[in-house]
């Protein structure tokens, strides 16, 4: 309840984004639930790698400083992995220990009970015996890609277990078998690692499939930086595992006392996860934004041109960096898109000419040669192309083709023949019928990232469209300081009837639910606070 403010307004957005909306295109059905099953487990983690819990290199790490051949070092089941899940080896043999030592109590249990549910589902497609379930039946769960994301629990319950277990482990410091069930934990990780080291390289292959991409020279060089990681994680939990049991060894034989020895198991686990930590944290000093974001040419130009515009970057689509100098673009990476968005880019319609004017791109952005006399080459910089029927921010139709399903939107939209100039494509128009003919000056007074002032002036009046994406739980619009309805437009866009004359328009997005849930997280939070002020009371009474 304390974080529900921004959920009410994901929730919703999901419905109908990449996540939650089923494609028109989908043939397969598998997009009903919002991703299918094969996108949601790509970061399924395979049992093997459960391995890399003690060994923290085993399957290798991708993130090094510089594109080399480390970069390619991770050789897991997964695409790619930047990182490790290692909690660090100390807290996994106090956290054996612990049950070694003692019967688990109901506190114990639940925390080991929900290590095991934890690490099963992560294993997602390679062991679906829980994901599967979740994946259909549980709100969100599917939303998602990565099911090994579920081991941030882990690292919760693994330093929980830990602790008991160390507990448990210095109440019973003194006990005949106490030091032989350390010898079974520590020194057999201890063995174990010995054991990789003399054979490692024979039982291992140190490649997959994916590699099959690579000469056999270059592979032969990637083997040996995945084979010397190994031995890295291998020398480190021998380390630290050697280090466990001569601590335990010392406070047994009274060589150190409790503190001491707290001391120095605590410093020597800091010092495990500082040594793995390194590998993958390489932090640099801040720097000027300006020195990373140079501004070319292209840049300089359209930073010089104030009108409303887009820019479609055709041969660097998923880039972001226009956004940098606030130039907007049709491009750019996003992880969740609205769906139809998503539908027009899969249905190729930023190939389509009257899609590129709809959405407002002034200049495309390609070192290709454009073929259509409508985009125009600029003589001065080299690399952008003018569209010279570029549509404005906003501008009035006198035609409505009302449809009745999304896939007549899209297609509708996509037609060689259709001229978003003077006709619109509505989802189910229930509006004022038009005369065909419209015309009108329409001026964008300003502009938020929540609201959108307008003057229409208009002697027909007709259908306003605007070119921004189309979102109903959102968005709302008043003419005149009057409500009307927002119409679904050539499948993304938005459109209002206006009447003839000279109107205000506001489009305006409406955040009332998020206030509403602010108040609940509020008085949540209050509420929780004046709990734990009552329990203390009581505890002080008592």
């Amino acid at each position: 309840l304390i974080v529900s403010d921004p959920y009410i307004d994901i929730y919703e957005f999901q419905k109908h984004s990449t996540r939650g909306a089923k494609s028109i295109l989908d043939k397969t059905g598998q997009t009903e639930s919002g991703t299918d099953w094969n996108y949601a487990t790509q970061w399924s983690f395979h049992p093997k790698e459960t391995i890399s819990f003690l060994f923290p290199y085993h399957y290798g790490l991708q993130n090094f400083p510089t594109r080399d051949l480390k970069s390619a070092a991770y050789w897991g089941y997964m695409p790619f992995t930047q990182s490790t899940h290692y909690l660090g080896l100390v807290a996994i043999i106090f956290a054996i220990l612990g049950a070694l030592l003692k019967k688990p109590d109901k506190d114990s249990l639940f925390f080991w009970i929900t290590t095991i549910l934890v690490l099963v589902t992560g294993f997602g497609s390679f062991f679906p015996i829980l994901f599967k379930p979740f994946f259909s039946i549980f709100p969100f769960f599917s939303k998602f890609r990565i099911p090994s994301m579920i081991y941030v629990l882990l690292a919760v319950t693994i330093p929980i277990l830990a602790a008991f277990g160390f507990d448990s482990f210095m109440e019973r410091v003194h006990e005949k078998d106490s030091f032989k069930k350390v010898l079974y934990v520590a020194g057999g990780i201890a063995g174990l690692s010995v054991l990789f080291l003399m054979i490692g390289e024979s039982v291992f292959s140190f490649s997959v499939a994916k590699d099959a991409r690579y000469s056999p020279a270059i592979l032969s060089q990637l083997q040996k930086v995945r084979f010397e990681l190994f031995q890295k994680g291998l020398l480190l939990a021998l380390a630290v595992s050697l280090g466990s049991l001569g601590l335990v060894w010392g406070i047994i034989q009274k060589k150190i006392n409790k503190e001491i020895f707290g001391f120095l198991i605590i410093s020597l686990a800091v010092f495990d996860l500082w040594i793995v930590n390194v590998e993958f944290l390489h932090l640099k000093p801040s720097k000027n934004m300006d020195t990373l974001f140079q501004e070319d040419l292209i840049v300089k130009y359209l930073k010089n041109d104030k009108d409303h515009f887009r820019i479609f970057p055709a041969d660097e689509l998923n880039s972001n960096k226009y956004s940098y100098w606030n130039i907007e673009s049709i491009g750019g990476y996003r992880p969740i898109k609205l769906r139809n968005y998503q539908d027009l880019m899969d249905a190729k319609g930023f190939s389509r000419p009257q899609v590129l004017d709809m959405l407002n791109v002034k200049y495309v952005l390609t070192r290709k040669k454009i073929n259509n006399p409508d985009f125009i080459g600029l003589k001065d910089v080299p690399g952008v192309f003018q569209n010279i029927n570029v549509l404005p921010k906003a501008w009035i139709v006198g035609n409505v083709k009302s449809v009745e399903t999304q896939r007549e939107s899209l297609m509708e939209t996509l037609l060689n023949g259709f001229d978003p100039s003077n006709t619109a494509i509505i989802y189910k128009y229930q509006g004022e019928p038009l005369k065909g003919m419209a015309s009108g000056q329409v001026d964008v007074i300003s502009r938020s990232e929540n609201k959108i002032n307008i003057m229409s002036q208009s002697e027909t009046g007709g259908l306003l469209v605007l070119s921004e994406i189309y979102y109903k739980p959102g968005w709302r619009a008043y003419v005149n300081g009057e409500e009307t309805p927002v119409y679904q437009t050539n499948h993304i866009l938005r459109s209002i009837y206006v009447p003839s004359g000279e109107h205000q328009i506001e489009f305006r997005y409406d955040d009332s639910s998020w206030k509403q849930t602010r108040i609940l997280s509020r008085v949540s939070f209050l509420a929780i606070l004046f709990g734990f002020g009552f329990i203390l009371w009581k505890e002080k009474e008592n």
